[in-house]
């Protein structure tokens, strides 16, 4: 019956487009399809049928779409994601994006906008370009100065979208404030690793633009971090009852704080070197629960002392010293000690040439660990 109704809907629709009311209605119809993959369809060459008949119904009324009443937003949102779902039928949802774009370009509202902006950020590489494409050649974005997901596409992974992104900052004019950094953090904790990074480096580039910014976001990342690091516990109703709530611990977003951290290196004040360093080996980072934070924390550290470390190498060294000769007690301590010798490390290529502490350096990298790691 679903097969039949949307055939004889797409053969209406493509002779005469519905008018506003009507199609207010068949397009909740039409959504129900896209959202559930079909409706009581008994095979999935059906359901694939019922996909490619929505469609080609929603591309009979793109135009139609001008009209401000229609769910326009619901139809962005709703292409958008079924670009990421049915990736046999890209091309066709692309298409149709890119047309209610146009559409609907002279009368969008804030909430039309930023649905399709956000596009730019999805885990799927094809679908963020197409998204890209579509605003680059279609839409108005002078309403506003700044576009938290625009100024992270210009951080993508892909050079493409890099391009492009930066191709719409450039056409629209938008300008990076003094809050941009911070409008940045949240995807830090995204699920998508290359989100994350792009976000790292965005917190970065915002930095460089305003480096009155640095502390702030520093402490921030900071307070972040611990707050990410603490356990997990279930919390109880007033019954006692567990009450429903995720558990899972929540890496990615130390992982995020670790990469902007990295990308941070460069901008590091001469001040907050010598206490960052601390906070790394007093307050967890180096001993992470999880080995892809830890990993990356290392990264970070070495990341900074080797961009900034050279102005105060003897405060760094007598601190790696200190906490190398503190017996270890736990497996924590083992890998915050492994962690510091690699900084260790590090530091020493600051050291002149002939200096009488690099003999002294490279045997305490080998004195420190029985069995060196491969990281070491």
């Amino acid at each position: 019956l679903v097969t039949r109704l949307l055939y004889r809907l797409r053969s209406l629709g493509e002779q005469r487009p519905f008018d506003t009311v009507t199609l207010s209605y068949i397009f909740s119809f039409v959504f129900l399809v896209l959202e559930n993959g079909g409706i009581d369809r008994k095979e999935a060459e059906e359901a694939d049928e019922q996909i490619v008949l929505a469609t080609e119904f929603i591309s009979y009324h793109t135009d139609a779409c001008n009209d401000p009443t229609l769910p326009r937003q619901k139809l962005l949102s709703v292409l958008i994601d079924s670009m990421q779902t049915y990736t046999q039928h890209f091309r066709a949802f692309k298409d149709c994006f890119t047309s209610l774009c146009r559409s609907i370009a002279p009368s969008m509202s804030t909430a039309e906008t930023d649905t399709a902006v956000r596009g730019v950020i999805v885990p799927d590489p094809s679908v963020r370009n197409a998204v890209l494409q579509a605003i680059s050649a279609e839409l108005d974005l002078t309403d506003r100065e700044f576009y938290e997901e625009i100024w992270l596409a210009r951080y993508d992974d892909v050079t493409e979208h890099r391009d492009l992104a930066n191709e719409i900052w450039e056409e629209n004019e938008l300008k990076v404030a003094t809050d941009s950094a911070a409008k940045e953090l949240p995807y830090l904790e995204s699920k998508d690793s290359q989100l994350r990074r792009a976000a790292a480096r965005a917190i970065a580039g915002a930095i460089k633009e305003q480096p009155a910014s640095f502390e702030p976001m520093l402490s921030s990342l900071q307070e972040t971090y611990l707050e990410r690091a603490k356990p997990r516990k279930p919390e109880l109703d007033r019954y006692g009852m567990p009450i429903k709530k995720d558990l899972s611990d929540p890496w990615e977003a130390r992982h995020g704080i670790s990469l902007a951290l990295k990308e941070l290196s460069v901008s590091f004040p001469e001040q907050q070197l010598v206490p960052f360093v601390h906070f790394l080996v007093e307050s967890g980072p180096l001993s992470d629960a999880s080995a892809t934070v830890r990993d990356s924390m290392v990264e970070a550290a070495v990341s900074v002392v080797t961009a900034q470390g050279k102005s105060l190498v003897e405060p760094l060294m007598k601190l790696c010293e200190s906490t190398l000769e503190s017996s270890s007690t736990s497996q924590a301590q083992d890998l915050v000690n492994e962690a510091v010798v690699i900084m260790y490390g590090a530091l020493a290529q600051h050291l002149p040439e002939g200096d009488s502490r690099t003999p002294k350096v490279v045997q305490r990298l080998l004195a420190t660990l029985s069995t060196p790691s491969e990281s070491v």
